[in-house]
């Protein structure tokens, strides 16, 4: 076409009528496009609030259950060592009780002890002679916990509780916190 030899001129009457006759036409109809349906939006909306409300009341169920669970377990360990023949000595120094069984298993029975600070954790300690062995590490709290030693506790024992660094200590570092003599 850009080698296309060009045609004739069409005449000045054609462009008036082709002009004419736009201006005649009617004005082109104005095609209405489907409204978006806001009854289906608000269902959507509904719907996904309604499941995110399931979620989050199984995401609660699930941990009230695992809360359940542990405490009834604690509850269970517990009854266990109690019914072993045990004894309870007062704690010096904090409200609670070192239970002891005959087998040596024991537990401390504490109660209303604080938190311990953050990158602190309590720990537990038996001593029987000189020579303190670590029974275990606990951060406290509100409420009355038992923390069950990690090591048997024997007879004329002293059972003490210091604060340590976060992970525990491989000596005790005093002040001595609270303790309990078993017998």
């Amino acid at each position: 076409l850009a080698y296309a030899v060009e045609g004739p001129v069409p005449p000045k009457e054609l462009r008036d009528r082709i002009i004419e006759g736009a201006r005649a036409e009617p004005r082109a109809a104005v095609i209405k496009l489907p409204r978006r349906n806001w009854a289906l939006a608000a269902v959507g909306g509904v719907a996904a609030a309604a499941a995110a409300l399931a979620i989050g009341l199984g995401l609660w169920a699930n941990s009230l259950s695992n809360s359940l669970d542990r405490e009834r377990s604690t509850k269970s360990a517990l009854d266990q060592l109690l019914s072993e023949d045990a004894t309870a000595k007062p704690l010096i120094g904090a409200n609670g009780s070192l239970i002891v069984n005959r087998n040596g298993r024991a537990a401390i029975l504490v109660c209303g002890l604080a938190d311990a600070p953050s990158s602190k954790t309590y720990e537990a300690w038996v001593i029987s002679g000189s020579s303190p062995e670590p029974a275990g590490l606990f951060t406290g709290g509100s409420g009355c916990s038992p923390v069950f030693l990690t090591q048997p506790v024997p007879k004329n024992a002293t059972v003490a509780v210091t604060l340590e660094r976060a992970g525990g200590a491989t000596s005790p570092t005093l002040p001595i916190l609270f303790r309990a003599e078993a017998t």
